[in-house]
């Protein structure tokens, strides 16, 4: 197993592999070459960061549709103006938040 060179990012990489794991560039490119095979390898483009903060964006969400209903189902004849608020602030907050995270990982991987 010769570990051959990334014509992209210089990185080493074995033979056998179908792409460089550092770059994503595709290393056995030959449709005759014996670890092409016709196989298809995909490779993660976005960072766990972005997707671990597009997941916590979904906390403030659902705890500012919660804060709503609970304001709501609390106050059935006036609802409390800083219920209202707070919900909103929660929600639109997550919401924010999330394209944010969303941004970030279009911004960094295409």
């Amino acid at each position: 197993m010769p570990l051959i060179p990334c014509k992209e990012c210089a990185n080493t990489v074995s033979s056998f592999a179908l792409a460089c794991p550092r770059c994503g560039y595709p290393v056995a490119t030959d449709p005759l070459s014996p670890t092409y095979a016709g196989r298809v390898q995909t490779i993660e483009q976005t960072g766990k960061k972005y997707k671990l903060g597009m997941m916590l964006s979904y906390i403030p969400i659902i705890l500012g549709i919660a804060a709503f209903l609970a304001t709501i189902m609390i106050g059935r004849s006036t609802p409390s103006t800083a219920g209202l608020v707070i919900s909103g602030v929660l929600f639109f907050g997550g919401v924010i938040t999330h394209f944010v995270f969303r941004g970030l990982a279009w911004w960094h991987h295409g």
